[in-house]
């Protein structure tokens, strides 16, 4: 159980940090139109 809970957060973090890099690429992309 502790385990899976584990898994899920590490996942989710990983999502967060894919998100947040790819605001921020789509923010770059937009400043440059």
């Amino acid at each position: 159980m502790i385990e899976v809970k584990n898994n899920y957060k590490e996942a989710r973090r990983k999502n967060e940090w894919k998100n947040s890099a790819w605001n921020s690429i789509e923010t770059i992309r937009l400043k440059e139109y």
